[in-house]
């Protein structure tokens, strides 16, 4: 998930997901960034379908995935 959040928020953000970690409940990453990505994938010129990807500029998903507390 890629958030935009305030400094207030992302400590709020991090507290929840603490406790529902130390009751078992998730399992989370996490990588604070100051820029995003967003891409626009157009599979066809002749098509109107297309997908948009968001993600951190420094490593977004990875890099959380990389920060996964148990």
């Amino acid at each position: 998930m890629t958030l935009s959040l305030t400094p207030a928020e992302v400590d709020q953000m991090i507290h929840l997901v603490e406790q529902e970690r130390q009751a078992g409940a998730v399992r989370y990453g996490l990588s604070l960034q100051d820029r995003a990505v967003l891409t626009c994938y157009v599979p066809s010129v002749l098509d109107d379908g297309h997908l948009h990807f968001l993600d951190g500029a420094g490593g977004g998903y990875a890099a959380a995935a990389s920060a996964m507390r148990d």
